[in-house]
């Protein structure tokens, strides 16, 4: 942090505070309640994974990738299989298409939960916060019985999947999601219907569609703001065959309308599992005999956070050396800019509102 301006406190927040759900610090310039500027310090969980992907062979970048992070590590493995699929045109059979699509719904809504448990968390109502992991727990006992693990690391390969749903299991899979809903409801009812947390929420952190544009936000902040940037509607996986149409807020532009969409988004994220459960494809969730061919490729897809872009170059030798864009790399500067114009009240509110991953971001 630098030196607080005259006439201005510095007030180090973090790296370790009952109200950080990561271990990052921020420098806040202050003047008594009111927050002026706002100076990030990073650099607690750095692991260089930037040069652990620098001359990797596929199987390494593989496990590398699926180990960014915890709560988004299905992303990050269908990010990199779809640029390598992109350079060497792989096939992929249409089964696995649906189940990529399946798992990061199933990533998304438990993403989503989390950010909600963090909220009730910090506001106070923890039997809420534990109603919300409670029913995470749901999906990842899903994650346990399809692959076993929970945090669900190497399922998506070029070319398919490593795993599959047994017949048995896609008959049982609605009923549980059902349970997931009705579990995500009672907790949005609690979080978002309640007057004093609307009192707390309601125009904290407001982000207007000019700051969304100019600082490049993405996912549902971007989407909170009105703007409707969604990469699943450019149809990758298996999108293209879904009736789906991202969910945008218009009006206030605040926390409040953050977490509102991350609700909604927990229903249309159940809706589509079921959806691709009902018709789900027969056949291989892999097609074998395609090689990695030479080449620089990219992909595009929506993390829960936002749009996570994967570059990809193969080299003749069969190297790779692979580089991610995470949406918490552009959300932060969203997030810093609220932070810098708030209130000391309001920015617990901001920072669990906000959709961002420190581990995805330093890595």
């Amino acid at each position: 942090p630098t030196p607080a301006a005259e006439g201005l406190s510095l007030v180090p927040f973090g790296p370790i505070h009952p109200l950080l759900s990561h271990v990052f610090q921020l420098g806040l310039d202050m003047r008594e309640e009111n927050i002026r500027q706002a100076y990030p310090a990073f650099g607690y969980q750095y692991r260089g994974m930037h040069a652990g992907f620098e001359d990797v062979s596929l199987d390494h970048a593989r496990i590398l990738t699926g180990r960014i992070c915890g709560k988004c590590s299905f992303s990050y493995g269908l990010a990199l299989a779809m640029a390598i699929e992109n350079i060497s045109g792989m096939p992929v059979p249409e089964r696995a298409l649906s189940l990529r699509c399946f798992f990061a719904e199933l990533e998304r809504v438990s993403s989503h939960l989390l950010q909600f448990s963090t909220m009730a968390a910090h506001l106070g109502i923890s039997c809420v916060s534990v109603k919300a992991m409670q029913t995470r727990e749901k999906l990842l006992d899903i994650c346990q019985a399809a692959g076993g693990s929970r945090l669900f690391m190497d399922a998506c390969i070029p070319g398919g999947m490593t795993l599959d749903l047994p017949r048995e299991m896609v008959y049982e899979l609605p009923l549980l999601l059902d349970e997931v809903l009705s579990g995500a409801a009672e907790v949005e009812e609690a979080v978002l219907r309640d007057g004093l947390v609307y009192t707390r929420l309601r125009s904290a952190g407001q982000l207007s569609p000019e700051k969304v544009a100019a600082y490049g936000i993405t996912g549902p902040d971007a989407r909170a703001s009105g703007c409707c940037r969604d990469s699943r509607t450019h149809g990758y996986a298996a999108y293209a065959s879904l009736d789906f149409c991202p969910r945008k807020h218009t009006g206030e532009e605040d926390a409040m309308a953050r977490m509102m969409v991350r609700g909604s988004e927990i229903y249309d994220s159940v809706s589509m599992m079921k959806l691709l459960l009902e018709s789900l494809p027969a056949g291989p969730v892999r097609l074998g005999g395609s090689a990695v061919r030479a080449g620089l490729g990219m992909a595009c897809v929506e993390q829960a956070e936002g749009e996570l872009i994967c570059i990809v170059e193969v080299r003749d030798s069969g190297r790779l050396q692979v580089h991610f864009r995470s949406p918490s790399e552009a959300n932060m500067a969203g997030l810093l800019s609220l932070a810098g114009n708030s209130t000391w009240d309001e920015l617990p509110v901001i920072l669990d509102s906000f959709g961002i991953c420190i581990p995805c971001f330093e890595r």
